[in-house]
Protein backbone atom coordinates (compact mmCIF):
# COMPACT_ATOMS: atom_id res chain seq x y z
CA UNK A 1 0.00 0.00 0.00
CA UNK A 2 1.26 3.32 -0.94
CA UNK A 3 1.70 5.55 1.83
CA UNK A 4 -0.86 8.59 2.19
CA UNK A 5 0.32 11.87 0.92
CA UNK A 6 0.16 14.96 3.83
CA UNK A 7 -2.83 16.31 1.79
CA UNK A 8 -4.57 13.05 1.86
CA UNK A 9 -4.11 12.61 5.85
CA UNK A 10 -4.96 16.27 6.45
CA UNK A 11 -8.78 15.76 5.33
CA UNK A 12 -8.66 12.14 7.14
CA UNK A 13 -10.40 12.36 10.58
CA UNK A 14 -10.16 8.65 10.96
CA UNK A 15 -6.31 8.64 11.38
CA UNK A 16 -6.27 10.23 14.27
CA UNK A 17 -8.37 11.92 17.09
CA UNK A 18 -8.19 15.74 16.30
CA UNK A 19 -8.19 18.80 18.34
CA UNK A 20 -6.21 16.19 20.91
CA UNK A 21 -2.50 16.05 22.21
CA UNK A 22 -1.00 13.58 19.54
CA UNK A 23 0.65 11.60 22.49
CA UNK A 24 -2.13 10.79 23.96
CA UNK A 25 -3.82 8.93 20.70
CA UNK A 26 -2.64 5.25 21.68
CA UNK A 27 -4.94 6.10 24.70
CA UNK A 28 -8.02 7.43 23.40
CA UNK A 29 -7.93 6.77 19.78
CA UNK A 30 -10.54 3.88 19.94
CA UNK A 31 -12.94 5.28 22.51
CA UNK A 32 -13.30 8.31 19.68
CA UNK A 33 -13.80 5.76 16.83
CA UNK A 34 -16.85 4.30 18.78
CA UNK A 35 -17.49 7.73 19.50
CA UNK A 36 -17.86 8.15 16.14
CA UNK A 37 -19.57 5.18 15.69
CA UNK A 38 -22.48 6.60 17.87
CA UNK A 39 -22.97 9.90 16.05
CA UNK A 40 -23.43 8.94 12.58
CA UNK A 41 -24.97 11.45 10.63
CA UNK A 42 -25.30 9.15 7.20
CA UNK A 43 -28.28 7.81 7.84
CA UNK A 44 -32.23 8.55 9.13
CA UNK A 45 -32.23 6.43 12.27
CA UNK A 46 -33.17 8.42 15.10
CA UNK A 47 -30.79 6.47 17.40
CA UNK A 48 -28.09 7.40 14.76
CA UNK A 49 -28.93 11.19 14.00
CA UNK A 50 -28.14 14.73 15.34
CA UNK A 51 -31.60 16.93 15.03
CA UNK A 52 -31.05 20.24 15.25
CA UNK A 53 -35.25 21.07 16.20
CA UNK A 54 -37.14 21.97 18.88
CA UNK A 55 -38.15 18.96 20.69
CA UNK A 56 -35.65 16.69 19.51
CA UNK A 57 -32.69 18.53 19.26
CA UNK A 58 -28.31 17.95 20.36
CA UNK A 59 -29.54 17.88 24.10
CA UNK A 60 -33.09 16.34 24.22
CA UNK A 61 -31.94 12.90 25.45
CA UNK A 62 -29.72 14.23 28.98
CA UNK A 63 -29.89 11.28 31.30
CA UNK A 64 -30.51 12.22 35.13
CA UNK A 65 -26.89 11.68 35.87
CA UNK A 66 -26.22 14.99 33.67
CA UNK A 67 -27.85 17.08 36.52
CA UNK A 68 -27.30 18.85 39.38
CA UNK A 69 -24.64 17.29 41.98
CA UNK A 70 -23.79 14.44 39.27
CA UNK A 71 -22.78 16.61 36.89
CA UNK A 72 -20.33 18.54 38.95
CA UNK A 73 -18.97 15.40 40.49
CA UNK A 74 -18.01 14.17 37.11
CA UNK A 75 -16.45 17.97 36.30
CA UNK A 76 -14.71 17.68 39.44
CA UNK A 77 -12.83 14.63 38.10
CA UNK A 78 -12.24 16.13 34.91
CA UNK A 79 -10.84 19.07 36.43
CA UNK A 80 -8.32 16.81 38.75
CA UNK A 81 -7.43 14.59 35.68
CA UNK A 82 -6.23 17.51 34.08
CA UNK A 83 -4.34 18.84 36.93
CA UNK A 84 -2.89 15.66 37.08
CA UNK A 85 -1.51 15.43 33.59
CA UNK A 86 0.10 19.32 34.43
CA UNK A 87 -2.53 20.74 31.97
CA UNK A 88 -4.36 22.87 34.17
CA UNK A 89 -2.13 25.10 37.01
CA UNK A 90 -3.68 28.16 36.69
CA UNK A 91 -6.96 28.70 39.34
CA UNK A 92 -8.80 31.43 37.29
CA UNK A 93 -8.76 28.72 34.22
CA UNK A 94 -9.57 26.03 36.97
CA UNK A 95 -12.96 27.81 38.12
CA UNK A 96 -13.88 29.54 34.45
CA UNK A 97 -14.02 25.13 33.60
CA UNK A 98 -15.85 24.77 36.86
CA UNK A 99 -18.37 27.30 35.80
CA UNK A 100 -18.67 26.60 32.29
CA UNK A 101 -20.41 22.02 32.33
CA UNK A 102 -18.77 20.67 29.08
CA UNK A 103 -21.67 18.54 28.84
CA UNK A 104 -24.06 21.36 27.87
CA UNK A 105 -22.15 21.99 24.96
CA UNK A 106 -21.95 18.45 23.32
CA UNK A 107 -24.50 16.16 21.21
CA UNK A 108 -27.25 14.06 23.15
CA UNK A 109 -25.36 10.96 21.59
CA UNK A 110 -21.58 11.12 22.99
CA UNK A 111 -22.67 13.29 26.49
CA UNK A 112 -21.81 10.35 28.71
CA UNK A 113 -18.22 10.96 27.69
CA UNK A 114 -18.72 14.96 28.23
CA UNK A 115 -16.03 14.01 31.19
CA UNK A 116 -13.44 12.15 29.74
CA UNK A 117 -10.19 13.93 28.31
CA UNK A 118 -11.09 13.35 24.74
CA UNK A 119 -11.94 14.91 21.97
CA UNK A 120 -15.86 14.05 20.88
CA UNK A 121 -17.10 13.89 17.38
CA UNK A 122 -19.29 16.52 16.13
CA UNK A 123 -21.09 17.71 13.10
CA UNK A 124 -19.48 18.01 9.81
CA UNK A 125 -17.12 16.06 10.37
CA UNK A 126 -15.38 18.41 13.37
CA UNK A 127 -14.66 17.96 16.93
CA UNK A 128 -15.19 19.33 20.20
CA UNK A 129 -11.29 19.91 21.41
CA UNK A 130 -9.84 17.44 23.95
CA UNK A 131 -10.63 19.38 27.63
CA UNK A 132 -6.52 19.51 28.01
CA UNK A 133 -5.95 20.91 25.16
CA UNK A 134 -8.91 23.86 26.19
CA UNK A 135 -7.03 24.41 29.27
CA UNK A 136 -4.04 24.54 27.87
CA UNK A 137 -4.54 27.04 25.02
CA UNK A 138 -6.46 29.19 27.22
CA UNK A 139 -3.85 29.10 30.30
CA UNK A 140 -1.36 30.43 27.27
CA UNK A 141 -3.77 33.30 26.47
CA UNK A 142 -4.02 34.88 30.04
CA UNK A 143 -6.89 36.64 28.95
CA UNK A 144 -7.68 39.61 31.55
CA UNK A 145 -10.64 41.38 33.01
CA UNK A 146 -11.95 43.49 30.36
CA UNK A 147 -10.39 41.93 27.33
CA UNK A 148 -11.51 41.76 23.72
CA UNK A 149 -10.95 38.78 22.93
CA UNK A 150 -11.42 36.71 19.35
CA UNK A 151 -12.14 33.28 18.42
CA UNK A 152 -11.58 31.28 15.09
CA UNK A 153 -13.49 28.16 14.98
CA UNK A 154 -16.57 28.19 18.03
CA UNK A 155 -17.53 24.34 17.73
CA UNK A 156 -20.14 23.29 20.43
CA UNK A 157 -19.44 26.67 22.04
CA UNK A 158 -17.57 25.65 25.17
CA UNK A 159 -13.71 27.03 24.48
CA UNK A 160 -15.85 30.75 23.83
CA UNK A 161 -18.05 29.80 27.19
CA UNK A 162 -14.73 29.82 29.05
CA UNK A 163 -13.30 32.74 27.95
CA UNK A 164 -16.55 34.41 28.58
CA UNK A 165 -16.23 34.15 32.22
CA UNK A 166 -12.52 35.08 32.30
CA UNK A 167 -13.29 38.40 30.65
CA UNK A 168 -16.25 39.34 32.98
CA UNK A 169 -17.18 42.58 30.96
CA UNK A 170 -15.13 42.24 28.65
CA UNK A 171 -15.92 40.62 25.19
CA UNK A 172 -15.56 37.81 23.13
CA UNK A 173 -16.20 37.17 19.26
CA UNK A 174 -16.07 34.11 17.36
CA UNK A 175 -16.23 33.05 13.90
CA UNK A 176 -17.50 29.60 12.93
CA UNK A 177 -17.40 28.93 9.26
CA UNK A 178 -20.05 25.84 8.94
CA UNK A 179 -23.41 26.59 9.33
CA UNK A 180 -24.32 23.61 11.10
CA UNK A 181 -21.95 24.41 14.49
CA UNK A 182 -22.92 28.15 14.19
CA UNK A 183 -26.39 27.32 15.25
CA UNK A 184 -25.38 24.69 17.49
CA UNK A 185 -23.01 27.05 19.00
CA UNK A 186 -25.71 29.30 19.62
CA UNK A 187 -28.08 27.43 20.88
CA UNK A 188 -25.55 25.84 23.79
CA UNK A 189 -24.80 29.51 24.79
CA UNK A 190 -28.31 30.63 25.42
CA UNK A 191 -28.94 27.39 27.81
CA UNK A 192 -25.58 27.97 29.04
CA UNK A 193 -26.86 31.78 30.13
CA UNK A 194 -23.90 33.07 27.93
CA UNK A 195 -24.17 37.16 27.60
CA UNK A 196 -20.98 38.46 26.69
CA UNK A 197 -20.32 36.29 23.21
CA UNK A 198 -21.28 37.10 19.93
CA UNK A 199 -20.97 34.53 17.38
CA UNK A 200 -20.64 35.34 13.62
CA UNK A 201 -21.06 33.10 10.78
CA UNK A 202 -18.07 32.85 8.29
CA UNK A 203 -14.43 32.67 7.28
CA UNK A 204 -12.52 33.05 10.76
CA UNK A 205 -8.92 33.25 8.97
CA UNK A 206 -10.05 37.03 7.85
CA UNK A 207 -10.80 37.83 10.94
CA UNK A 208 -13.02 40.38 12.65
CA UNK A 209 -11.67 43.71 11.05
CA UNK A 210 -14.66 45.79 12.00
CA UNK A 211 -14.24 44.84 16.17
CA UNK A 212 -10.38 45.17 15.68
CA UNK A 213 -8.08 45.52 17.66
CA UNK A 214 -7.95 42.68 19.46
CA UNK A 215 -6.29 41.88 23.07
CA UNK A 216 -6.51 38.17 22.82
CA UNK A 217 -6.99 35.86 19.47
CA UNK A 218 -6.80 31.64 19.57
CA UNK A 219 -7.29 30.00 16.27
CA UNK A 220 -8.88 26.51 17.76
CA UNK A 221 -8.18 24.67 14.06
CA UNK A 222 -4.16 23.81 12.73
CA UNK A 223 -3.17 26.63 10.38
CA UNK A 224 -0.58 26.65 7.14
CA UNK A 225 0.78 29.48 8.78
CA UNK A 226 -0.87 32.39 11.04
CA UNK A 227 -3.44 34.20 8.95
CA UNK A 228 -2.24 37.91 7.97
CA UNK A 229 -5.44 39.47 8.68
CA UNK A 230 -5.66 38.12 11.70
CA UNK A 231 -1.48 39.19 12.81
CA UNK A 232 -2.75 42.91 11.66
CA UNK A 233 -5.52 43.11 14.09
CA UNK A 234 -3.69 42.16 17.17
CA UNK A 235 -3.64 44.61 20.03
CA UNK A 236 0.20 45.85 20.21
CA UNK A 237 1.42 43.77 22.69
CA UNK A 238 -1.38 41.15 22.49
CA UNK A 239 -1.25 37.95 22.38
CA UNK A 240 -2.18 35.04 19.46
CA UNK A 241 -2.43 31.32 20.56
CA UNK A 242 -2.51 28.71 17.64
CA UNK A 243 -1.77 24.91 16.18
CA UNK A 244 0.85 25.71 13.00
CA UNK A 245 1.40 23.18 10.72
CA UNK A 246 -0.31 20.02 8.52
CA UNK A 247 -1.36 16.82 9.73
CA UNK A 248 0.46 17.05 13.16
CA UNK A 249 1.29 20.78 14.94
CA UNK A 250 3.01 23.02 16.83
CA UNK A 251 1.13 24.94 19.33
CA UNK A 252 2.04 28.47 19.71
CA UNK A 253 2.21 31.41 21.75
CA UNK A 254 2.95 34.63 19.90
CA UNK A 255 3.41 38.73 20.89
CA UNK A 256 2.70 41.58 18.78
CA UNK A 257 5.49 43.97 20.08
CA UNK A 258 6.50 47.46 18.27
CA UNK A 259 9.50 45.27 16.97
CA UNK A 260 6.84 42.39 15.42
CA UNK A 261 5.84 39.33 16.19
CA UNK A 262 7.68 37.29 19.04
CA UNK A 263 7.24 33.63 19.59
CA UNK A 264 7.26 33.10 23.35
CA UNK A 265 5.80 29.74 23.62
CA UNK A 266 5.99 26.44 21.35
CA UNK A 267 4.79 22.58 22.43
CA UNK A 268 5.19 20.04 19.86
CA UNK A 269 2.54 16.99 19.32
CA UNK A 270 -0.76 18.63 18.53
CA UNK A 271 -3.73 17.19 15.90
CA UNK A 272 -6.40 19.54 15.08
CA UNK A 273 -8.77 19.66 11.97
CA UNK A 274 -7.49 22.17 9.70
CA UNK A 275 -8.62 25.64 9.36
CA UNK A 276 -11.01 26.42 6.48
CA UNK A 277 -10.78 29.84 4.21
CA UNK A 278 -9.06 32.27 2.16
CA UNK A 279 -5.93 31.75 4.47
CA UNK A 280 -6.42 28.27 5.52
CA UNK A 281 -5.28 24.90 3.80
CA UNK A 282 -7.24 25.07 -0.10
CA UNK A 283 -7.45 21.41 0.04
CA UNK A 284 -10.20 21.77 2.47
Amino acid sequence: MNPKSKTENIERDDQIPRDAICTCKSCHHDFFRDCIKSSCTCCEKDEHSMILDGTEGFLSQKPESYFGEASKIRNEDLIKTMKVKGFLTDSKVEEAIRKVPRHLFVPSNVIKFAYEDVPLPSQNEQTISQPSVVARMTEWLDVKKGNKVLEIGCGSGWQSAILSFLVEDGKVFSIEVSSLLFEFAKKNHAKAGIKNVEIIEGDGSLGLPEKSPFDRIIITAACPKIPKPLVEQLSMDGLLVAPIGEFMQSMVLLKKTKDGIKELKRELGYSFVPLKGKFGFQSV
